[in-house]
């Protein structure tokens, strides 16, 4: 059972998802927490600094300003709401997908309650898509790629002067942002696929009913 819950938690599946799926997105989810944690600690640790840009103004305003119109939202940010999003959906996926207890039922209630739980799984799946996929389509829009070099226009009266900075661990930071969106892209695939058996499996049992009718 403890199994179980840990995967849901993980994962963000049901058991009706076929093992190695599971398997996968919970191990895409454990690297992606425990990279966002060397990240905090790293490169992400003085970001809203003025020692993060170098810039050609003397002012540290003039820093502050073109890192602020430069990155209305950190790349470090979306992750973290991300991570955030796929923990609760995990949580709410450990309460809702529990053991039915099938004492005192007969058959057909046992194939109503089947059907609401492949319907259950497919709802869960989307929302997981929808909680990954999110986060991702505002990075790209904001940072496709990460930048090296700003330019960063004048800003009157805290930067009078137009201000070139160079980003420190641009490189660096860039890596870190493509492994992390590319994970989560992964993840987004494997819900994909496991999305379409689900979809495929509701058709399949809406068919059956009425097949089973015809035959008697």
């Amino acid at each position: 059972m403890e199994v179980e819950t840990l995967s849901a938690l993980l994962s963000g599946t049901g058991p009706r998802a076929p093992r190695l799926c599971r398997a996968g997105l919970s191990l895409l989810t454990a690297a992606r927490l425990v990279w966002l944690a060397l990240g905090a600690q790293t490169l992400w640790r003085d970001e809203t600094s003025s020692s993060v840009l170098q810039c050609n103004g003397t002012t540290a305003s003039c820093s502050l300003a073109c890192f602020d119109d430069a990155f209305p939202v950190s790349p470090f940010d979306l992750f973290l709401l991300q991570m955030a999003s796929v923990a609760c959906h995990g949580v709410a996926c450990a309460v809702l997908f529990r053991p039915p207890d099938c004492q005192a039922k007969g058959p057909r209630w046992w194939h109503r309650e089947l059907h609401s739980h492949v319907r259950l799984h497919t709802i869960s799946l989307l929302a997981k898509v929808f909680v990954e996929t999110l986060p991702l389509m505002l990075l790209h829009g904001l940072h496709s790629p990460y930048p090296s070099r700003l330019w960063c226009p004048p800003s009157p009266p805290s930067c009078p002067q137009i201000v070139f900075c160079d980003v420190r661990d641009a490189a660096w930071k860039n890596i870190f942002v493509v492994s992390f969106a590319g994970a989560s892209w992964l993840s987004v695939s494997l819900c994909a696929v496991v999305l379409w058996a689900a979809s495929a499996e509701i058709l399949a049992r809406g068919r059956s009913p009425a097949l089973s009718l015809r035959q008697v």
